[in-house]
């Protein structure tokens, strides 16, 4: 059966690997490695730093992430507060800023505490 390439839109014999004839399923497999090494050495990499330093176009390495393609070593997140990288994509702080916040949280807690206890009120509010 022929059909369409969905990259080049070339007839080719369909043999059902992601629609792709055989030059454009070569390229793509190339565009793979390269951002996959690339990924070796700049983990943290941004979109737009991969789509510069690899020449592979941004939609291109997208549809890379959706279909799994991409090999990351470590994963890899940064810290919404200072901005670090560290491995847990799970969390949005980093651990120097999860203890930092839990001090101030737990400081701002016992200074509500003190200060209600001085008011001459239970922390019941009564």
């Amino acid at each position: 059966m022929l059909v369409n390439c969905t990259t080049c839109g070339r007839l080719f014999p369909g043999n059902g690997q992601f629609g792709l004839c055989t030059d454009c399923s070569i390229k793509n497999q190339s565009e793979v490695q390269r951002v996959n090494e690339f990924l070796l050495i700049r983990p943290d990499a941004s979109l737009e730093d991969m789509t510069e330093r690899t020449g592979v176009p941004r939609a291109n390495i997208i549809r890379m992430m959706r279909d799994g393609k991409l090999t990351i070593q470590h994963s890899l997140t940064r810290c919404s507060r200072c901005h670090k990288t560290f491995e847990n994509s799970k969390k949005d702080l980093c651990e120097e800023c999860m203890a930092q916040l839990t001090i101030n949280i737990r400081s701002e807690l016992l200074g509500k505490n003190i200060r209600q206890k001085a008011g001459g009120r239970s922390s019941r509010g009564f």
